[in-house]
């Protein structure tokens, strides 16, 4: 796959995705992961001679090592909640999220409840720029508002979102990041992506967050949508709860249909566990934050 220059004389941007053209149906996310493995990875490169640089080709082999700073950069690390998505189609439909068999043989949905950071702080409002965060065990920082930030989403009466909502972007360096919490996969139809743990705590400052962290699952909406409708603003089947998806079942259009997460809730139990003994052992930074994320931030669809 191919990695881009012109960011710098000594620079390389790898995307974690790729197209679906690609040999073997890997991306950067499968590099990562052999990097991280410790292995080499065969890396060539070519480009324009200059006075200062007048080597056009290289044809080498990489390892994680000779990388002395290398970072990973997550775009949407955080979403303030996810979406469910079924299909109404005869037949498997290929989605972002997994296979969904259809008509409405299967709902897969993106976000944990109660257990996700984005349905404990309402608007993300915690995590502003610089605050830390524990990515695939490592410690990396928000960088701000993440892509498809729209913290003027729909909300419940208690601030909740109904709709993925605030996001924020975050990097992390890569030494130091395990395996067992990046996980590199590829979706049929759409490509190479990265799975990622994210965890951070949530300073119970005032009564108000203390509400909005205790929320429970039978009180949290998502909203139901049919993938296999091909625009952008996609039909919706109103909200379920996520009690009612976590016990395995949902009633959509007046069916009964199996629903199972599109991440690994028992992974992202682990890593949270791993933040709480990082908390005690006084190895893991709190700080109040300086500034939130912006309050702006809306979709804005480009018409052709």
């Amino acid at each position: 796959m191919a990695a881009g220059g012109g960011y710098g004389p000594g620079e390389l941007c790898l995307p974690i995705g790729a197209g679906l053209d690609t040999p073997r149906r890997r991306g950067g996310a499968h590099v990562l992961d052999q990097l991280l493995a410790g292995e080499e990875v065969p890396l060539e490169l070519f480009g324009e001679a200059t006075a200062l640089h007048p080597r056009r080709e290289l044809q080498t082999r990489l390892q994680l090592k000779q990388l002395t700073t290398a970072r990973l950069l997550l775009s949407r690390a955080i979403s303030e909640n996810g979406v469910v998505a079924v299909s109404s189609a005869e037949g498997l439909l290929a989605s972002s999220m997994g296979g969904l068999l259809g008509p409405y043989g299967n709902a897969l949905f993106s976000c944990s409840g109660a257990r996700s950071i984005g349905l404990s702080m309402p608007g993300l409002s915690q995590l502003g720029p610089g605050q830390p965060l524990l990515v695939a065990g490592s410690i990396g920082q928000v960088l701000g508002p993440g892509s498809g930030h729209q913290p003027n989403c729909r909300r419940q009466a208690n601030g909740q979102a109904r709709a993925p909502g605030a996001t924020v972007a975050a990097t992390v360096n890569l030494h130091g990041l395990r395996r067992q919490w990046l996980k590199p996969c590829w979706f049929e139809g759409h490509g190479a992506a990265l799975l990622v743990a994210v965890a951070a705590p949530i300073l119970l400052l005032a009564e108000t967050q203390a509400r909005a962290a205790a929320v429970p699952d039978g009180a949290l909406e998502v909203p139901v949508l049919d993938f296999s409708i091909p625009r952008r603003t996609r039909p919706s089947f109103g909200t379920v709860s996520y009690a009612a998806l976590l016990s395995g079942r949902i009633q959509v259009d007046g069916q009964w249909v199996k629903a199972a997460p599109a991440c690994s809730l028992k992974l992202g139990d682990s890593h949270t566990a791993l933040l709480v003994e990082k908390l005690k052992d006084g190895s893991f930074p709190i700080r109040a934050w300086q500034a939130p994320l912006t309050g702006d931030g809306s979709l804005q669809p480009l018409d052709g």
